[in-house]
């Protein structure tokens, strides 16, 4: 085969064919190579929405979870400072008490106090 010029020709057709059957196998093995990758960006970008979707449900809930803690806050500082105020009488109210004490003899009172502000406050 190799010392004639018939089994040459023969064995030249048969590197024809082979390398037409392997560039027709390149070809496939080229186009399924781009077939995978475009799927594989397709499921990326889906895991990728999936995620972001995720990401913006929990900030959506974080932020929801937020504003109420803000609102409870703000109520337990309004509490708070309710708690902490010292109260105080109005000008009308004293008024009204020194005019009801003034139709009174005069007599001593007595304030006790306790050890807080506002009694001690009273009490001065």
């Amino acid at each position: 085969m190799w010392n004639t010029v018939e089994g040459l020709s023969r064995l030249f057709y048969a590197s024809q064919w082979a390398m037409a059957v392997l560039g027709a196998l390149t070809a496939i093995a080229i186009v399924f190579s781009i077939v995978v990758s475009v799927r594989k960006d397709t499921l990326v970008e889906q895991d990728e929405k999936r995620k972001e979707a995720s990401y913006q449900e929990t900030v959506a809930g974080q932020n929801g979870e937020i504003s109420t803690l803000k609102t409870q806050l703000a109520t337990a500082r309004d509490d708070l400072r309710d708690l902490t105020t010292q109260r105080a009488l109005s000008p009308e109210q004293q008024t009204t008490i020194v005019t009801m004490l003034k139709k009174s003899v005069p007599q001593e009172t007595t304030i006790i106090r306790v050890q807080d502000l506002e009694t001690q406050t009273y009490a001065e």
